[in-house]
């Protein structure tokens, strides 16, 4: 049986101590206990780069497209009533009803107190909201969401999440789960993060890197080989001095759904 709100709430409730067993995974023994849900069998997802920082191509499909295209090939698509990171981390920020969306025959196991069935429409409009707060949009398929909502089908489910960088899970840990398992969080195929001359080294981006991937050198923003392409460091950028761009033969669609498909189905 599926998980309800109440006992999801229970698991939230130990929110710090979940956060601090995911910045355990350096120790050998705890990245054994976690492998299964954050090595590249139980965890692999991109973050899609959103925003007016992001410069894309005429060629290139949109962000959006790219979201819509999954939401509409998907069989069953259910939206859960808050996000539980957010609930978590108690966000300030964002409000916590901008959920996640599951698609795919085992979102159906989704408890009803926990979240609904939503048509295409409501959907996209769910999208809308969430791009528009400013949420950098995530694609994945994760094996802690089956555990922590009891859904069965690992295999027949893909999740959708809306992440701020303050309460995100993922993004809070990213620089442990990424150091151990660097094939989990994957960037999206094209996207580049570039430092422009307007820098000024003030230093608004560096703690706002999930990866820790950013640092001052020279009174400059210098990124290192742990970037994964999310964005949020030129979303914070007071100067507009560090740009997200995708390249034009970018196949980001055609990336995504070959990665999911070797995974998950969600039709």
């Amino acid at each position: 049986m599926s998980r309800s709100k109440k006992q999801v709430d229970r698991i939230v409730s130990h929110w710090p101590l979940i956060q601090k067993m995911k910045r355990s995974v350096r120790n050998p023994i705890m990245r054994r206990l976690l492998r299964s849900q954050y090595s590249e069998t139980g965890l692999q997802a991109s973050f899609i780069p959103v925003g007016e920082t992001v410069e894309i191509p005429p060629s290139v499909i949109p962000t959006r497209e790219v979201m819509m295209d999954f939401l509409n090939r998907a069989s069953y698509r259910a939206l859960a009533t808050e996000c539980v990171c957010r609930v978590g981390g108690r966000c300030t920020s964002f409000p916590i009803e901008v959920g996640t969306i599951f698609m795919g025959e085992g979102a159906r196991d989704l408890h009803p107190t926990v979240g609904r069935s939503v048509s295409i429409e409501e959907a996209a409009g769910h999208v809308d909201r969430a791009l528009e707060l400013g949420l950098v949009p995530m694609v994945g398929h994760l094996m802690v969401d089956s555990k922590l909502f009891r859904m069965k089908k690992f295999d027949r489910f893909l999740t959708m999440c809306f992440c701020c960088e303050c309460c995100c899970n993922f993004l809070k840990n990213m620089k442990y789960i990424k150091g151990e398992w660097p094939d989990t969080i994957l960037p999206v195929d094209g996207v580049s993060v570039e430092v422009c001359d307007m820098c000024e080294g003030c230093g608004t981006c560096v703690p706002v890197c999930p990866v820790e991937g950013i640092s001052i050198v020279e009174d400059k923003a210098v990124m290192n080989d742990l970037c994964f392409g999310c964005g949020c460091c030129a979303n914070a950028c007071p100067n507009n001095a560090i740009n997200v761009t995708v390249s034009p033969d970018s196949k980001v669609l055609e990336e995504l759904r070959s990665r999911v498909e070797s995974r998950t189905r969600i039709d």
